[in-house]
């Protein structure tokens, strides 16, 4: 990884549901962002077991936080019209599941969490088999990050 990245298998506190985390920390500033990824989800071409693994951790990250911005659609142009096609479409980044809490509630700004992402993945080589990510950006993450040369 590049400098101030970091893959590890172990945090302080773990969610079972997420088996690897990158970490992005900066000399001074310290976390700036934490990524958990899933284990691979084996799924069907309308992505329906990664759809519910999607929704299982929505719900769980909506009792902590409240309600997010939900997204579930086509980006603009794509032709991916069959529903048998969700893999593929989400592969080829044509299809977007997401939620996002950019305000989030009084227990992720004790932990000075600035945005929570969460998001649906696929394998550009492989539409039977996805993921999950889970994305924490910290108040300074911006500062953070340029402190270690990433943007």
């Amino acid at each position: 990884f590049r400098h101030g990245f970091y893959l590890t298998r172990r945090v302080p506190k773990p969610d079972n549901y997420f088996t690897e985390y990158i970490l992005i920390i900066s000399p001074s500033r310290g976390l700036c962002r934490i990524t958990a990824k899933s284990e691979d989800i084996k799924t069907n071409p309308s992505g329906a077991q990664l759809r519910n693994a999607f929704e299982e951790a929505r719900n769980r990250l909506e009792k902590k936080y409240g309600n997010g911005e939900s997204v579930d659609r086509l980006k603009p142009g794509s032709m991916c019209y069959n529903p048998d096609e969700f893999m593929i479409c989400l592969a080829k980044k044509h299809r977007i599941l997401a939620a996002v809490w950019s305000a989030p509630t009084e227990s992720a700004e004790s932990d000075d969490v600035e945005q929570i992402s969460l998001r649906a993945l696929s394998y550009s080589s492989r539409f039977d088999v996805g993921y999950i990510t889970l994305n924490y950006k910290f108040s300074d993450s911006e500062s953070c990050m340029d402190e270690i040369g990433f943007r």
